[in-house]
């Protein structure tokens, strides 16, 4: 049976490792640490709303029911479950983005007002 290694260039290597080991746990370990501490953070409250999303994306990330959003975009609720954006819904009503996104704030603003 071997001893540790007594070559010092053997040595220097195994040391070096060790040592960027430990470098990365720490490293790693700090990361880590950093983002837990955010965990407990409440999330933004009501990013903008864009054309990107959808009625039912809108309907959950606003805590409104599907009622308010329905009737904000006239949409009849036949069951389908059609997954239209924003931006979609409002190319093919003829009607820009902006105008849909702005009547959809104001359905919620109100609801929230009547709450």
């Amino acid at each position: 049976m071997r001893d540790f290694p007594s070559h010092p260039r053997v040595r220097r290597g195994l040391v070096a490792g060790f040592v960027l080991a430990a470098a990365l746990a720490v490293f790693f370990g700090v990361r880590l640490f950093h983002g837990a501490s955010l965990w407990d953070q409440a999330p933004p409250q009501d990013p903008p709303i864009a054309g990107w999303m959808t009625p039912r994306f809108v309907m959950r990330a606003w805590d409104t029911p599907p009622e308010v959003i329905a009737e904000a975009l006239n949409l009849d609720q036949d069951g389908i479950g059609r997954r239209m954006t924003l931006a979609e819904l409002a190319k093919d009503r003829g009607d820009t983005t902006d105008s849909l996104i702005a009547d959809l704030d104001a359905a919620i603003a109100a609801f929230r007002a009547g709450q």
